[in-house]
């Protein structure tokens, strides 16, 4: 898959006539200038006319499908598609060809392919069908799972991993081949049993959410990359082509902006390496959907596809559409995108809050407000710290007994109408404060929504305020 802002508006399939054009430099193209021999396995997916394919973009050599292996005669849904193609170069070896062999075919075209090569700098970009529905497996894992053919494609899937690692090691190029594993998107959860999961990420494939998009990456270089160490930062996979360019010491296209960088500093462990993004949109159909700053990410007001019906046997099962408002996540404390962190405030940023990762998203935002809405808004996640670094007092309020009027960076906020306004303002205000429950007190953070009711108690609000779609309360108490 790939995104809008590419040039290619929609899936590419057997009556596409576009493809990925001449004047784009491929990782291939880049390495091949520095000797490198090249080979592509799998899936293509950039257009399956001759001038389209990987002979034609870098690789010497390719064999696999041009497009999804679920885009032939027997697809469940949509009869319209004819028989699909098996290419070699650039030739059809077949049609329809038994896809319980793809993951085999491919994997030992690999080998072999390392094998006559280890005298010389390669690259092989292995583009395995499975596990993209209809799947298939061959009769050496068949049924071997208690996951079932998902399991049994995932087990095929580590065998191929384990022979090509297998492979370099046995040839005694571990030590100079960096090996990296990753995918191009989230589960299609509408197959259900043939689709895995993203838990405890939200939503999956074709939604801006982190299911949809976050994805394993694992690369292995021994003596290069420290085993076992996990970086954290945020990287993208059209970081992959900067990087291997500077591992080989190639020169991209000059004059070409690109969007990936060099995260061979995060990849190696180095000291205090931090992402190179300062911000990273989240396209669908045209739009811009989120953007992520560090570890906040910001949804703006969209519609996304979520299951109404779960699928089972490689047949589908039923979307429907719901809608997302402008929304904060911390995503290092909430993986699943579940609380609401802040109230959007129109007028943040010109009250000059010292908070940089506000800062980043106001700005990206008005770089882009075409493709956001109308109003840009910024937010306030770090007002606690904003708080005890600036020594603002936290209120302690009793519902019986308001506390007054206060003054806070120069907003007013009066709580003569009683406890529920008193929950509005500093709701309307992202503040956080302490509320006494019968006899205890409490410190609560607003997380965003308006406090437009009445409640007895704090115990009242937070199971008033509980969000649909999984999301939680307004507000958090935390003892």
């Amino acid at each position: 898959c790939y995104p809008s802002r590419v040039g290619l508006p929609n899936v590419l399939d057997h009556t596409a006539n576009i493809g990925l054009h001449e004047d784009e430099t491929t990782i291939a193209e880049v390495l091949k200038s520095r000797g490198y021999a090249t080979a592509c396995y799998g899936k293509w997916h950039l257009g399956h006319h001759s001038k389209f394919l990987p002979t034609r973009h870098g690789f010497d050599e390719y064999f696999g499908l041009p497009y999804s292996n679920d885009m032939w005669p027997r697809h469940p849904t949509y009869d319209a598609f004819p028989s699909l193609p098996l290419i070699e170069g650039e030739e059809i070896l077949q049609y329809n060809p038994d896809q319980r062999q793809l993951t085999t075919w491919y994997t030992r075209r690999a080998v072999n392919f390392i094998t006559r090569h280890k005298e010389e700098p390669f690259l092989v970009y292995l583009a395995h069908t499975m596990a993209h529905v209809p799947l298939h497996v061959s009769d050496k894992f068949a049924g071997r799972s208690a996951q079932g053919p998902y399991g049994d494609v995932l087990m095929e899937l580590d065998w191929s991993v384990g022979q090509i690692l297998s492979t370099v090691r046995a040839l005694g190029l571990d030590s100079n081949t960096l090996v990296v594993f990753t995918s191009d998107n989230g589960p299609w959860l509408s197959y259900g049993d043939h689709a895995g999961s993203a838990l405890p990420l939200r939503e999956g494939k074709g939604t801006a959410f982190d299911g949809g998009q976050r994805e394993p990456f694992i690369a292995w270089w021994p003596g290069q990359i420290p085993a076992g160490s996990v970086c954290r930062e945020l990287a993208v996979t059209f970081d992959l082509l900067p990087t291997l360019a500077g591992l080989a010491g190639a020169d991209l296209a000059p004059g070409r902006t690109i969007d990936g960088r060099d995260i061979w500093p995060l990849l190696s462990g180095a000291p205090n390496a931090v992402t190179p993004h300062d911000a990273f949109f989240y396209h669908l159909g045209g739009r811009v959907h989120a953007v992520r700053s560090g570890k906040w990410k910001l949804h703006a007001p969209h519609k996304y596809r979520s299951l109404a019906g779960e699928g089972g046997g490689g047949w589908p099962g039923p979307y429907e559409n719901k809608e997302i408002g402008w929304a904060l996540f911390d995503l290092e404390t909430d993986i699943g995108e579940t609380v609401r962190w802040a109230l959007m405030y129109p007028d943040a940023y010109e009250i000059g809050l010292p908070n940089q990762g506000v800062q980043i998203l106001y700005e990206v935002i008005n770089e882009r407000p075409d493709a956001l809405a109308e109003r840009t808004y910024a937010v306030w996640p770090d007002l606690e710290k904003l708080m005890r670094e600036n020594a603002v007092p936290q209120f302690t309020v009793d519902q019986h007994r308001p506390v007054g009027a206060f003054d806070l960076f120069g907003l007013s906020f009066s709580t003569e109408l009683g406890y529920t306004n008193m929950l509005t303002a500093i709701d309307l205000a992202g503040i956080p404060l302490h509320a006494r429950d019968r006899d205890e007190t409490h410190p609560i953070v607003i997380a965003g929504g308006h406090a437009a009711f009445n409640p007895e108690t704090i115990a009242d609000f937070v199971d008033a305020a509980v969000l649909g779609d999984g999301e939680q309360a307004v507000l958090a108490i935390t003892d």
